[in-house]
């Protein structure tokens, strides 16, 4: 019964191909579009079938159309494909590698113009199948990513001040623009920490340091001179 169920897989993914490939006769067939309407039908079995089975249709469809540039000999775009390198069936083990294929097989750049390539819907369905097993993985296992260190931009500098020291300073004065990605100056991905700008803040930061505060202000905020007894 497993056996039935690959070889109607695969059938699917080759009978697509040959409907495309093969040249319209010039002769009228009545049993032309049956075989088309068949051929579509079973090529939606590539991204219907069980995860194993689609692991095993969508090789035997690497194997046939990527693997002639993207082996170990030729190693096209740095990019090996075949079986001994890299498992479909487990997409996990190499996202990175295999996001890239959802990418340039989804949008058409591959197979290469020139190249022999599956049906459309044999694509399409490729594609699909491989992006849902690309999600069930991510789903899996959530990688967010690091957080970046995050300084205060301009804005929030001064806002600091003016809160904790009860000073109001010109925060435009003391330190330059910060740099914006997407519209927001606060990003920490965005907000650099060069030596010039860290000079610039440690400047800053005398400059209020060395500012006189009135001495009930001193009081309030719990400032105060005490002697440190052996």
């Amino acid at each position: 019964m497993k056996k039935e169920k690959t070889a109607s897989v695969l059938g699917g993914i080759f009978a697509a191909q040959l409907a495309v490939a093969v040249p319209v006769l010039a002769l009228p067939n009545a049993q032309a579009p049956v075989r088309v309407a068949r051929a579509k039908a079973e090529a939606s079995q590539v991204s219907a079938a069980p995860a194993a089975e689609f692991a095993i249709a969508a090789r035997a469809m690497i194997d046939q159309y990527c693997t002639g540039c993207h082996n170990d000999r030729v190693r096209a775009a740095s990019l090996v494909l075949t079986s001994d390198k890299i498992d479909i069936a487990h997409v996990g083990a190499n996202p990175d590698i295999w996001e890239k294929v959802v990418k340039k097989v989804g949008s058409g750049a591959m197979p290469k113009a020139g190249s022999p390539r599956p049906a459309p819907a044999v694509l399409k369905n490729f594609v699909g199948g491989l992006s849902m097993a690309l999600d069930r993985v991510a789903a899996a296992n959530p990688n967010p990513g690091r957080p970046v260190p995050h300084r205060l931009n301009r804005t929030e500098y001064t806002n600091a001040i003016r809160d904790f020291l009860a000073l109001d300073i010109d925060g435009r004065e003391m330190l330059p623009a910060d740099d914006s990605g997407y519209g927001f100056d606060n990003i920490g991905s965005v907000l650099s920490l060069s030596p010039s700008l860290m000079q610039r803040y440690m400047l800053s930061a005398h400059q209020v340091a060395a500012t006189e505060q009135p001495e009930d202000e001193l009081t309030r905020l719990g400032v105060g001179a005490y002697q440190i007894q052996d």
